[in-house]
């Protein structure tokens, strides 16, 4: 195989990995916005797919710049990998604003546990200060006597 095929095989390898990481992530959403409820169980399990792709195109990235100075920078080759990086671009635009979606639910889950924790302080605080209130001078005592 010559450079210009190892640098396409690797480009479609690219876009196949982006296009996986837009679909998990339409996936992710189309799971997770009608049922909250379900963010904690189903973001591990993302995040490590999530992370499993961008190595891909991270290593695919290094081979194409190992290889880039030995290709050719005119004719039909460049064109055509002109386009394919366009249309990754266009992936990774989609993927963004996914991402951006993706973090307003992350957020909003985040902010209600934070209020939930506060409310369970608030109550365990009311509990404690009713238990301090109850003690011999309420009546226990009376009850052994009797």
């Amino acid at each position: 195989m010559d450079v210009q095929q190892d640098v396409e095989a690797l480009l479609r390898g690219k876009s196949r990995c982006l296009a996986q990481l837009v679909e998990a992530s339409r996936l992710f959403l189309e799971s997770v916005e009608p049922a909250p409820e379900l963010l904690g169980r189903l973001v591990a399990d993302f995040d490590s797919r999530r992370e499993e792709s961008f190595r891909a195109v991270e290593l695919i990235d290094r081979r194409i710049n190992e290889l880039s100075p030995h290709l050719p920078t005119a004719g039909d080759w460049a064109a055509t990998a002109r386009a394919v990086i366009l249309e990754q671009q266009g992936l990774a635009r989609t993927l963004q604003e996914l991402d951006s979606r993706i973090i307003v639910l992350i957020e909003k889950a985040r902010q209600d546990l934070v209020r939930q924790a506060g409310e369970q302080n608030r109550a365990r605080d009311r509990i404690g200060r009713f238990r301090s209130r109850t003690g011999p001078e309420s009546g226990e005592g009376l009850d052994r006597t009797l």
